[in-house]
């Protein structure tokens, strides 16, 4: 599973483990369905800005390829996919989990990714781990609802079948569902969601990323 990290920590701090003992901040970027580990570089930029900011904290953003996208071999599937971000996300607290302060775990998907993260997020895996351990925000960039969704909105004519096959989904990226077991706690920590609405999306419905927002509120 090919992943790449970028390190980016603001000018004039000092690192983990010095006498300053600067926040870390880990973000795990969960692509797309048409992205790649390549598009980091436009992601970089991100990270580059927040040097320039007042927070005083070191930030490192983990990019994973699916299995099936870029490099990765296999072949794509929700439940593989969720395998691997929960493989990217024990990764990086095998990697700094015990530091002190504990790092900030940030998930940040993209359409699929958006998906993929609010599995992750809602997922029996993250809800075992200690509270410090679970993700501190959610970043949304142009979400839907689900698959069952998508499929009533991209082929909303009553004579063609596709939305009445849900009941057999395989996929089923239910970002709505997961969202509601967020709200409702269940003795897990409870993220902070950010959503990022494209503002001419021509394959998602502008109602999907606003009925998730009102779902975070409900």
């Amino acid at each position: 599973m090919p992943k790449e990290t970028l390190d980016v920590e603001k000018r004039g701090v000092s690192s983990l483990g010095t006498a300053n003992r600067v926040p870390h901040v880990y973000i795990l970027y969960l692509q797309g369905n048409a992205g790649s580990t390549p598009r980091l570089p436009d992601l970089s930029a991100v990270l580059r800005d927040l040097q320039q900011t007042s927070v005083a904290a070191r930030f490192t953003l983990v990019a994973l390829s699916y299995r099936g996208y870029w490099k990765s071999s296999g072949r794509p599937h929700e439940a593989g996919l969720n395998l691997d971000a929960e493989a990217a996300y024990r990764w990086i607290l095998e990697q700094h989990g015990s530091s002190t302060p504990a790092p900030s775990l940030v998930l940040w998907g993209h359409s699929i990714g958006a998906g993929i993260a609010t599995n992750l997020a809602a997922s029996a895996y993250t809800r075992a781990l200690s509270w410090t351990s679970q993700p501190a925000l959610l970043i949304l960039e142009a979400p839907f609802l689900s698959t069952r969704a998508m499929l009533a909105a991209l082929y909303p004519q009553k004579w063609l079948p596709y939305k009445h096959l849900w009941p057999f989904i395989r996929n089923p990226l239910d970002s709505w569902s997961n969202i509601g077991r967020l709200v409702a706690g269940f003795g897990r920590r409870v993220p902070r969601v950010a959503i990022i609405q494209a503002a001419n999306d021509e394959l998602v419905p502008a109602s999907h990323p606003e009925q998730l927002r009102k779902r975070c509120i409900s």
